[in-house]
């Protein structure tokens, strides 16, 4: 089942199509949008090579659920 998925990302509003609501958000940003600034280091939250700020709070990209973030502000580092 899909599920569409909106995000604000760098100032620009972007409808992402999910197959797996599983997706993190580092995922998602990498393998779907193409912005490989985000890094990915350790997958465990540790390193801080996936920190990213979601309406305006930091946060690592890789334990949080895409889908939990529907409708939030992304900025990366491009941004």
């Amino acid at each position: 089942m899909t599920q569409t998925l909106n995000l604000t990302i760098n100032g620009t509003a972007r409808a992402i199509a999910l197959d797996d609501p599983r997706a993190t958000l580092l995922d998602v940003l990498r393998e779907r949008i193409g912005l490989t600034g985000t890094k990915k280091g350790c997958d465990r939250g540790q390193c801080g090579a996936c920190t990213v700020l979601i309406d305006g709070r930091r946060m690592n990209a890789c334990l949080a659920l895409a889908l939990s973030h529907d409708g939030a502000s992304i900025t990366t580092v491009e941004g």
